[in-house]
Formats: C-alpha cells, sequence, structure tokens
C-alpha cells in the first residue's frame, strides 16, 4: 500500500512538473499579447493625445494589465520620479525592480529596449514609426512562441507523465 502510494505520489508530481513546464510556454505567449497591447496603447497616447510619457505609461500598463502592466507601471514611475532618469534608465530599473518574473526571453524584450533609446528624444512621427517597429517584432516573436507552445506544450505534459512513469518502474 505504501508503495503505490508513493508511486502515486511520483506520478502526480512528474505531471505536475510537465504542466508547469508546458504553462510556461504559454505565459510567455500571452505575456507577448500583453506587451503588444501595451505598446498599441502607448503609441495611441502618443500619436492621438499627446500625453506626457510618464502619464501614458500608466495608461498602457491598464491596457496590458498582468506583470507587463506592472512593468509599465514601474518604468512610468521611474520617469515620473524625482530621479532624472531617461526612458532606457527607467526602462532597465523597471526590468530590475519587477515583483513577478517575466517569462520572456531576452530577445523579446530588446524591442522594447531599442525604443525606450527614441521615447520622449525624438518627434511624434519618429516616435510613432519605433513603436510600430517595436509592435512588428513582438508581433514575429508571439508567431514563433505560438509555433513553439503548439510543437512543445503537449510533448513536456506527456514527458513529464512519462518520466515519473520510468521513475516508478525503476524504483519498484
Amino acid at each position: 500500500m505504501t508503495a503505490f502510494i508513493g508511486a502515486a505520489c511520483i506520478i502526480f508530481a512528474g505531471a505536475r512538473l510537465g504542466a508547469i513546464a508546458a504553462d510556461a510556454l504559454s505565459r510567455r505567449l500571452r505575456q507577448l499579447g500583453a506587451l503588444q497591447s501595451g505598446l498599441e496603447a502607448l503609441r495611441t497616447e502618443i500619436r492621438f493625445s499627446a500625453t506626457p510619457l510618464p502619464a501614458a505609461l500608466a495608461r498602457a500598463a491598464v491596457a496590458a494589465g498582468g506583470e507587463i502592466g506592472a512593468m509599465f507601471r514601474a518604468w512610468g514611475r521611474n520617469l515620473g520620479g524625482a530621479s532624472a532618469l531617461s526612458p532606457a534608465e527607467a526602462l532597465a530599473a523597471a526590468l530590475l525592480q519587477r515583483p513577478a518574473p517575466l517569462n520572456l526571453k531576452d530577445e523579446d524584450l530588446a524591442p522594447l529596449r531599442d525604443l525606450s533609446g527614441y521615447l520622449g528624444a525624438s518627434d511624434q512621427a519618429d516616435q510613432e514609426r519605433h513603436l510600430q517597429t517595436a509592435v512588428k517584432h513582438l508581433s514575429d516573436r508571439a508567431a514563433e512562441a505560438a509555433a513553439l507552445q503548439l510543437r512543445h506544450g503537449k510533448l513536456y505534459r506527456y514527458l513529464g507523465v512519462l518520466a515519473a512513469v520510468a521513475i516508478v518502474i525503476i524504483c519498484l
């Protein structure tokens, strides 16, 4: 009976590890979508409202929501505070102080880092062009992430269960 309970626990743990790995892929895809939504909202604020950057980032945070929204909020707070940070420095600080880890790769954040050098430092048309380029790059990354999730999501789930079953067989 104890062996059966132990085997069930091992199989459950393996299945859970596989599910965690598969969920990380879907979280990355959701975060890329939220990042795109935030940048689109920022683009709208810059294009139509000429909103100051800290306020525009706060509105982008609402559009993005979740962990990405928290990152946009921190970015805006870093710009609007007493410390005179550039948008690039404020973004770097926001990425360091985020409360929850992001499932994004460095390549996913590269367009945001590139964009931060142009925000507030160029005219409206140039900023909009750079925002559009960043959104396009993120769209391409999201398509890659969706393909990866489709290919590897089920694989990770099955691999977790099968590895646990293999461990149970070896232990018995």
